[in-house]
């Protein structure tokens, strides 16, 4: 395996990492949120409103994990796939209080 490959697999890698770390916050936030939503005065809207939030955040992120695996495998398209991955990183970054607005607004 040449230098390049490595490094290569190693930057995907930490994005692959970067994005597992995101679902995993991403679900604990929504646990938290759902114990402390538990209370009939709270309607129910607004819970339905962060799970499905945490869901998309969730399918975002499994296919960017999906798309770093491929080129792990694959070897090949690797400006395609780091390019898809920094800018769906760098949207949800920017974005992400815009969706998470747009999931939870009652």
């Amino acid at each position: 395996m040449s230098s390049r490959t490595r490094k290569r697999k190693i930057f995907v890698l930490i994005f692959a990492g970067l994005y597992l770390l995101k679902i995993i916050t991403a679900w604990a936030s929504y646990l938290q949120n759902s114990y402390n939503l538990n209370n009939p005065l709270i309607p129910t809207s607004l819970l339905d409103g962060i799970r499905d939030y945490t869901i998309f955040i969730t399918g975002i992120s499994v296919i960017a994990i999906v798309l770093a695996l491929l080129y792990i495998i694959t070897k090949r398209f690797f400006w395609l796939i780091a390019a898809l991955l920094i800018v769906t990183f760098i949207v949800l970054a920017l974005k992400g209080n815009d969706i998470r607005y747009y999931y939870t607004r009652i």
